[in-house]
């Protein structure tokens, strides 16, 4: 019996990484880096690199990977906070699932970043839980994301299902022995979600799974 529902933050239930992706080009450009969406992809949502290790493989000293950090990430502050990030369908579909299951969140997000992105809306009130950086040791796509959210909200990995977006998620949650919906990430429709034990295109379909399963 599913008791609980754990969800990726970004990507599934806002649309962050879009932004990111846009100032990472930004910055990167400013500093004649090439660098293009599948450079993206695959440090974000297949690796565990991130933009720091892409840019050391590629050759580039401490230095400049510091800056271009301080550069990045200042910048996306300012956007972040401006954008709506919100995916639509996200808060009536909460609202129909809350009636019936504990909700959780479970994100690489460092809380403080987590917090300045979605302050306390109406959505986020709603989860049980809320899973940041700062609660486990290990990133996706090790499993103590999902691990550490089994714990908070007291319980099993066969009385869970976790909804995410990408392949390194998708492998986080099935190390952690949690059933995978996978759902198609709107801006970044391309990744490889064959690992995952369900599909669907939308959260509105979410309910409907959930109670055939």
């Amino acid at each position: 019996m599913i008791k609980a529902i754990i969800f990726d933050n970004d990507g599934v239930l806002t649309h962050t990484e879009r932004t990111f992706f846009d100032v990472n080009k930004i910055i990167m450009s400013s500093l004649d880096v090439e660098y293009d969406e599948s450079d993206f992809t695959e440090h974000t949502f297949n690796t565990n690199l991130g933009t720091s290790c892409w840019l050391h493989q590629k050759g580039y000293e401490k230095g400049f990977i510091d800056a271009f950090k301080t550069k990045r990430d200042h910048l996306f502050r300012k956007e972040i906070v401006k954008a709506n990030t919100t995916e639509p369908t996200a808060l009536p579909a909460l609202k129909a699932l809350k009636q019936d299951y504990l909700l959780c969140i479970a994100t690489n997000t460092r809380r403080a970043m987590f917090e300045l992105t979605h302050g306390q809306d109406e959505m986020y009130q709603l989860f049980d839980e809320v899973v940041c950086r700062e609660d486990y040791k290990n990133t996706k796509p090790a499993p103590d994301a999902y691990l550490a959210a089994l714990e908070k909200i007291d319980v099993t990995a066969s009385e869970a299902v976790v909804v995410e977006d990408s392949p390194r998620g998708i492998a986080s949650a099935k190390e952690a022995g949690i059933r995978v919906i996978a759902i198609t990430n709107p801006h970044f429709s391309n990744l490889n979600t064959q690992q995952a034990d369900f599909r669907i295109h939308s959260l509105t379909e979410l309910p409907d799974l959930l109670t055939r399963l």
